[in-house]
């Protein structure tokens, strides 16, 4: 099977990215060594400098296809629940 290359950033492209954003993680704060899609490459997310994000491992792994508003909202329900916050209203 072949791998379409459009959908992966280049050397140059993520270093510019991760430069760009202090090679820290928009999700988390951790340390990144990775580029995500902001709007997944699958949903038609081009890879583009302004459609990428610096993030860790642990996070593209989390994100994985969805967009960051779904992400992000998982992730603040999530934590709701941790904290036992009601979520009703």
């Amino acid at each position: 099977m072949r791998r379409d290359r459009s959908r992966y950033f280049s050397l140059r492209l993520s270093a510019e990215i991760l430069k760009r954003d202090n090679f820290t993680c928009i999700y988390c704060g951790k340390h990144a060594t990775l580029i995500d899609h902001i709007i997944p490459w699958e949903l038609g997310g081009k890879t583009i400098k302004d459609n990428g994000v610096s993030c860790c491992k642990s996070c593209n792994k989390l994100k994985e296809n969805d967009t960051l508003g779904n992400y992000l909202t998982k992730g603040m329900k999530y934590i709701a629940r941790l904290k036992g916050i009601d979520q009703t209203c």
